[in-house]
């Protein structure tokens, strides 16, 4: 949007000072030619004019939302205002949040607009006095301050844009591309919460293993699958609980098997 600011203020200078250098150049006529003097009089005076009143023009442009870029800010009523004005002088209420009267006021974008303008003049204004008297605009102030000196080189095609009457804005295409953008937003946030969640996991991971962990834990931290790791961990908990249904025959069964095989091993030790 700034490009635009500057483009506009650019070409206003540009037109204007092409106008001025024209009418403050000597006559043809060698009879009446003025003193040398007097033309660069005439000259200086011009261009502080111009300078002082470019910027204030840029008061008169407006904003055409129905075109594309730098295209949006030009002079005369915008397709949409003119619909609305139209609307008004037949007799239905048009309600825009503000007074009719200042439906024309210039907008708060115009108004940065000739900002911008302002403060290129008031940096550049060292530049554009060499252009007028030392370098005979051998190139056009628009090559010469914006595309050469205000804009960076990879920021300088809104220069070459034009309206033609065709460069109108496409809605349903505008709608498009808002929900391809927001689908994109959808599945990068998607993404990142997904990165974010393994990220805490391996942090868990490293910090129980850091604990120490039995195998079976281990095992279900490798596994990239939670449900798989929930699963296993309730297998084992199953598991646990069977054991602890077993009869109390079971349970002195396998309680005298383990006095069994302790005292073989004492008898073991013994004959050794």
């Amino acid at each position: 949007m700034r490009n635009g600011f500057i483009l506009y203020g650019c070409v206003h200078v540009h037109i204007l000072l092409h106008l001025f250098d024209f009418t403050c150049r000597p006559p043809r006529s060698k009879g009446d030619r003025p003193a040398q003097g007097t033309v660069k009089m005439r000259r200086e005076l011009r261009l502080l004019e111009t300078l002082d009143e470019v910027c204030p023009k840029i008061l008169q442009y407006n904003i055409h939302a129905e075109r594309h870029n730098s295209r949006r800010f030009s002079k005369g009523m915008s397709e949409t205002m003119g619909t609305l004005h139209g609307l008004v002088d037949k007799g239905v209420k048009v309600e825009l949040g503000i007074p009719l009267e200042m439906w024309d006021e210039p907008s708060a974008a115009v108004t940065k607009m000739k900002q911008y303008c302002d403060t290129m003049v008031e940096q550049h204004e060292e530049a554009i006095e060499n252009w007028f008297f030392k370098t005979d605009q051998e190139k056009p102030l628009l090559e010469y301050l914006c595309r050469e000196r205000v804009l960076p080189k990879e920021e300088s095609e809104c220069l070459d844009e034009e309206w033609t009457g065709n460069e109108k804005v496409d809605y349903n295409r505008e709608a498009e591309e808002e929900r391809e953008e927001e689908e994109r937003e959808a599945k990068l946030k998607k993404e990142r919460k997904k990165k974010k969640k393994q990220e805490k996991l391996a942090r868990e991971k490293a910090a129980k293993k850091a604990k120490g962990l039995t195998k079976g834990e281990e095992e279900d931290e490798l596994e990239d699958d939670d449900d798989v790791a929930e699963r296993k961990r309730q297998m084992r908990k199953e598991m646990a609980r069977q054991k602890k249904k077993k009869s109390p025959k079971e349970m002195n069964r396998e309680k005298n098997e383990d006095i069994s095989k302790q005292l073989k091993k004492r008898k073991k030790k013994t004959e050794l």
